[in-house]
């Protein structure tokens, strides 16, 4: 048995011993949501596409506002490493709505799949380092 499913197993079985204290419609709920998982399975999805991905995040920092704020500061802090620190705040990530949430995890996987075009990620720093020198004028 693998580790996973030892796992899976011991979660089944704490689901069976509370199921019963749970209120019928709590119940169903959890009915629901293993019914999904077990009888509807979605397909593992792949990331978006880098284009995508940038495109958003683009459309975020051109709204304007908070996202435009946290986004131009994360990329370039992201992309690249420099000798004077730029920093995202975590209070400008809290202010951001659940979307751009989202769109700011989907950034951080943008390298992980060894699959990214590096022109496009170091044109989008430069982007986003043009909002980030206005601001420190």
């Amino acid at each position: 048995m693998t580790f996973e499913q030892s796992l899976l197993n011991d979660y089944i079985e704490q689901l069976v011993k509370q199921f019963p204290q749970y209120s019928l419609i709590d119940q169903q709920k959890i009915l629901e949501t293993v019914r999904t998982v077990v009888v509807e399975p979605k397909a593992i999805k792949y990331a978006r596409p880098l284009e995508e991905v940038l495109s958003d995040i683009r459309a975020a920092i051109e709204d304007g506002g908070r996202a435009r704020t946290f986004f131009t500061t994360a990329f370039a802090n992201w992309y690249r490493r420099s000798e004077k620190p730029r920093v995202a705040h975590l209070h400008d990530y809290a202010n951001l709505d659940l979307k751009n949430r989202h769109l700011f995890q989907e950034m951080m996987c943008l390298r992980d799949s060894g699959r990214f075009d590096d022109e496009a990620l170091f044109q989008f720093e430069q982007y986003c380092l043009s909002f980030v020198e206005k601001k420190e004028r």
